[in-house]
């Protein structure tokens, strides 16, 4: 066998036992505790800041909410 023959081998061997050794950590959480620390860091890197819209208006509706509309507006 060739020695490039033989390197281009290895090199394909390093690589699905690499491949294969990232897979199991993916797999098995180990990278988690380091994507929930760089979490808002990468998050603040990309976003882009802008002011609040004014227009935008945030509506919340809760159970007594609807219980109050139904007792006092006699809605079902």
């Amino acid at each position: 066998m060739s020695t490039e023959r033989k390197r281009a081998q290895d090199g394909f061997i390093m690589w699905v036992a690499s491949s294969i050794f990232v897979g199991l950590a993916l797999w098995g959480g180990v990278f988690a505790p380091i994507e929930l620390k760089t979490w808002g860091w990468r998050l603040r890197s990309i976003a882009r800041h802008s002011l609040p819209n004014p227009h935008v208006k945030i509506i919340t509706i809760d159970q007594s909410s609807l219980e109050y509309m139904s007792r006092e507006m006699g809605l079902a």
